[in-house]
């Protein structure tokens, strides 16, 4: 059960693709949010920032992950959706290629939380040092006062 999908960002030209990024239960509204998120942050122009950012601008609790591409996660209800950076278009990628032997997937899954794991850790810093310089910002303006 779930609603299983993956998506990418990819450049104008579909030249460079980010990492994939999974969610268990987003479904074809997951595709579109990063697709609105996309068209929202136009003025990016690699795919690995963008992922980044969209990761950031995700809620806490939603359960995602990474893999180096579509293959390495489960997409298995709707399948792999590369996000044009420019136009926010959402085209579903049709692989046509074999998925990898289970036993390699297992390992990837390992890798992948691992990966999530590094971006959540991330993401706690970059807020434990937003609440510092804010709390800092205040204590310059009531000084200034």
């Amino acid at each position: 059960m779930g609603d299983r999908v993956s998506i990418s960002f990819v450049n104008e030209h579909g030249e460079d693709e980010s990492v994939a990024l999974f969610d268990h239960w987003g479904g074809r509204e997951f595709a579109d949010l990063a697709s609105k998120y996309a068209l929202e942050n136009k003025q990016e122009d690699e795919p690995c920032f963008m992922m980044v950012g969209f990761i950031r601008s995700l809620p806490k609790d939603r359960l995602v992950y990474l893999g180096k591409t579509h293959r390495d996660g489960d997409n298995s209800d709707n399948g792999h959706f590369q996000i044009n950076i420019k136009t926010g278009v959402a085209s579903k990628y049709v692989d046509k290629t074999p998925r990898p032997e289970p036993e390699k997937s297992v390992i990837m899954h390992g890798l992948v939380l691992v990966a999530y794991q590094t971006v959540l850790k991330g993401r706690l810093e970059l807020e434990r040092v937003q609440r510092q310089l804010e709390k800092e910002l205040e204590a310059a303006e009531a000084e200034v006062k």
